[in-house]
């Protein structure tokens, strides 16, 4: 009895953050959680204050994730990434916009110690998969889509692979040792996961001929995804070319002529007339009973297979 009374009234851990940079909440999970914290960075965030109480790492977790929508798919390594990818990441056509405003560190504190590493990020810059592999010192292999990805790092006198858990944590790829080196491997689930969240994000489009387009590409993705199994996917991500139908009289099929009509919309505008001037004739050839065929490429540019006749195809 009297030791539950003492069980009882032993203070509850406290987590303060006071606001502030990816950095600052680096700093602060470290401190709290005692491990190795990577944060994939989407652009320069400010996060706001927040305050409570909590039991264990997973109420911290939790809450990580409903405040600062930042998810850790792995329950025991403290890595953190955005709950849905930036969309300028995912479509590797347009990388520069990602990496814009996501320098490298030039205030990057690098420690070693026997076989323990420490790092330090700053609140100037940035790490990237290049500099990590030129601190550690080690070979680091990545999937393409992880390749231009940005990190806040934050650890002390840990080893190089707790380390590299919590930089695969925040990409939300699987962690393989390769002698003394590692590799970053294609995790179909968190991927997933953190596309239909980018799907389900506002478009950022401010004319209505862009957002329509936006939107029923999103809305396209999403239907896709919802036929692309794990092992499609990973085919994907390898490099291969994978192709799904879409059956007429559903609502996917419906998704996918809305997507035709709001192209149509778009490249009919002033500022596309000239550019493409024509696909609207080229879309009037699309049979509208016909089964349609999504296809994603490892770059993120997502298609539609559209026939419009006996052995064409429209690929838009």
């Amino acid at each position: 009895m009297f030791a539950w009374l003492l069980f009882c009234a032993l203070p509850r851990p406290h987590f303060t953050f006071q606001g502030g940079s990816a950095f600052k909440l680096a700093v602060t999970l470290e401190a709290t959680l005692k491990a190795p914290v990577a944060i994939m960075v989407a652009g320069p965030t400010h996060y706001k204050p927040v305050d409570f109480y909590y039991d264990d790492s997973e109420t911290v977790r939790r809450i990580v994730r409903s405040k600062f929508q930042l998810s850790s798919p792995a329950p025991t390594d403290c890595g953190f990434g955005p709950e849905a990818w930036p969309i300028n990441f995912f479509r590797k056509q347009r990388i520069d916009r990602y990496t814009r405003d996501l320098h490298d560190d030039p205030k990057l504190i690098f420690g070693r110690k026997g076989d323990l590493i420490s790092v330090e990020s700053s609140d100037k810059g940035y790490l990237s998969l290049a500099a990590l592999r030129d601190l550690l010192g080690v070979p680091i292999r990545s999937n393409p889509l992880y390749e231009d990805a940005r990190f806040i790092v934050q650890c002390h006198s840990v080893s190089p692979e707790q380390l590299m858990k919590a930089v695969a944590a925040s990409l939300g790829a699987k962690l393989v040792k390769v002698g003394n080196g590692f590799d970053l491997k294609f995790d179909p689930a968190p991927f997933r996961t953190r596309v239909l969240a980018m799907c389900h994000l506002p478009s950022t489009e401010e004319e209505p001929q862009w957002k329509a387009m936006d939107n029923s590409d999103r809305s396209f993705l999403e239907v896709g995804l919802g036929r692309l199994t794990d092992a499609h996917l990973t085919r994907i991500y390898s490099g291969k070319m994978v192709d799904v139908p879409i059956a007429p009289l559903t609502r996917g099929f419906e998704v996918a002529m809305q997507r035709i009509d709001a192209k149509v919309y778009a490249y009919t505008s002033t500022e596309l007339h000239q550019v493409a001037s024509t696909l609207p004739e080229q879309c009037k050839l699309i049979d509208r009973n016909s089964v349609v065929y999504f296809e994603l490429r490892q770059d993120g540019i997502v298609q539609g297979l559209y026939k419009i006749g006996p052995q064409l195809w429209l690929s838009l």
